[in-house]
């Protein structure tokens, strides 16, 4: 008896061990379910994969076969990985091999027997259009942009055009500069009548002085707590296509080249060569300004004071020993703000006055011997409102080059140049562009080249007036977008050099 039930539990025992091992063996070959594979390979790439979403289902009493679902699980496991890496269309990279520079008409040699015609391509001023035009406004305020700036489609070369952007037509670009860079804008192709200058559309009346708060530091005539006005200086340029040198292939999102790269480019587009030789205090011996037709109007003594104001504001919250060193720290203070308190006064006799009428030679010589007076002030203010008030008698009256000598004009064209050259080195800030790679941060492109065309990027430059705090200013577009014409759904983004991808 105690055989026969020592001899079933030990067959039971023998049983259970053997479902024991078979479980075990079924647990090891991990049998694997399609279904959660697939949601992840969806999260990850955007789709599923066929090979998995699609698998089939084993007809129902059989048993799967891992066999045919180790390739999909295997693919599926590498998936994450592969779409990590971006990738852009064939015409975003076509965009980042060339460039649509601005080369500016700026009047060299006013006295060529030959100017170049111009076209209808310019920075700030106002848009060239019928009398029947409507000023655009922003969506937040509902106050009225700001003009920055006009492109004339029909002189962009072919090549450069990527077969999307239309070969006519004016395309104008406002903003919101009311308090500086705001966030609304406007892009507007204008494909109807065509006027003939720079200032056939008058201004809405409620359009308020660009850079608000900070027009000092935008305008060079206008004191601190003034404000500025409404238009941009007016530069006009011509669109030049340049080849861009190849990108780096581990660059997915190529972005704009250093100088090293792309100077040469710009140097050719420049053409004439440019001298890069600025105007510095070295050139105001004993205090008296390089030319002696200076200054030639009374905007230009506005110029010249509002800067030495701003310039005795600085000396007086900051000490500087250079300044009348023999004397006391009292005295100093006190001939800072006398110096300060008679430049005032300059610029109220000369905001009296016509801006543009040209000064009598003993007002002229009267002016510039108080100014010789403001010591090292005057030294530090000398070469940039110098240089500003001959840009503001340039872009106001582009004629007015005829009265500023030949070697003047020539050094201060460098500040409105793509490139120049000195001793054999190839000095070239970033320009303003289009349909090209954009700028980016610390290596890394915007997140939207992935997907967008830079239609056009905007760098801060004091010579045009536009002054971004700092930040450049990008128009992006879809290739989509572009060849369908629908300019309205450009974003503008503002790229900050101090901080992430910011847009606007």
């Amino acid at each position: 008896m105690l055989v026969a039930i020592f001899s079933a539990s030990l067959i039971g025992l023998i049983g259970l061990l053997v479902l024991l091992v078979q479980s075990s063996r079924e647990r090891s070959r991990g049998t694997p379910k399609s279904r959660p594979i697939a949601r992840k390979a969806k999260a990850v790439q955007g789709d599923a994969s066929p090979s998995v979403a699609e698998a089939p289902a084993p007809a129902a009493g059989r048993r799967r076969s891992i066999r045919n679902l180790v390739p999909a699980v295997e693919g599926a496991d590498a998936a994450p990985e592969m779409a990590l890496q971006p990738t852009i269309s064939p015409v975003l990279k076509q965009a980042a091999g060339q460039a649509i520079v601005f080369r500016q008409d700026f009047p060299t040699d006013p006295t060529s027997a030959s100017p170049q015609p111009q076209g209808l391509g310019w920075f700030g001023g106002l848009p060239s259009a019928s009398a029947g035009f409507v000023w655009p406004r922003g969506h937040t305020h509902g106050r009225p942009l700001h003009f920055l700036v006009q492109i004339d489609l029909a002189e962009v070369a072919p090549a450069g055009r990527l077969e999307l952007l239309p070969d006519h037509g004016l395309l104008w670009l406002f903003v919101d500069l009311t308090e500086g860079l705001q966030g609304d804008f406007a892009v507007i192709w204008h494909t109807g009548e065509v006027g003939a200058g720079a200032g056939d559309v008058a201004l809405p009346p409620d359009l308020a002085p660009a850079f608000g708060a900070a027009a000092a530091t935008a305008w060079p005539w206008v004191l601190p707590g003034a404000t500025g006005t409404p238009v941009l200086p007016c530069w006009r340029f011509r669109p030049i296509v340049i080849d861009l040198p190849a990108t780096d292939p581990a660059q997915i999102v190529p972005i704009w080249p250093e100088t090293d790269a792309v100077g040469p480019a710009l140097l050719a587009a420049q053409g004439q060569p440019v001298p890069f030789d600025p105007i510095s205090a070295r050139d105001f011996p004993a205090l008296q300004p390089p030319w002696s037709g200076f200054p030639r109007d009374w905007l230009s003594v506005q110029i010249v004071t509002a800067q030495l104001v701003q310039e005795a504001d600085r000396a007086a919250r900051i000490p500087s020993p250079s300044l009348w060193p023999g004397l006391s720290e009292n005295e100093r203070l006190l001939a800072i703000a006398r110096a300060r308190d008679e430049a005032i006064e300059w610029h109220d006799h000369a905001a009296r006055n016509a801006a543009f009428d040209p000064l009598d030679s003993g007002v002229r010589a009267v002016f510039n011997q108080w100014f010789a007076e403001q010591d090292e002030l005057a030294r530090l203010v000398g070469p940039r409102a110098f240089e500003a008030a001959i840009e503001t008698g340039l872009h106001a009256f582009p004629g007015s080059a005829a009265d500023v000598p030949s070697p003047i004009l020539a050094r201060i064209a460098a500040r409105h140049a793509l490139a120049t050259c000195a001793d054999g080195r190839i000095i070239a800030d970033r320009p303003d562009r289009m349909l090209s790679a954009p700028s980016g941060i610390a290596g890394e492109a915007p997140p939207l080249a992935q997907s967008h065309l830079l239609l056009i990027e905007l760098v801060g430059n004091r010579a045009l007036g536009h002054h971004f705090d700092g930040r450049i200013v990008q128009f992006w577009i879809s290739p989509t977008d572009l060849a369908a014409r629908r300019f309205e759904r450009a974003v503008m983004t503002c790229l900050d050099p101090w901080r992430p991808h910011d847009e606007g």
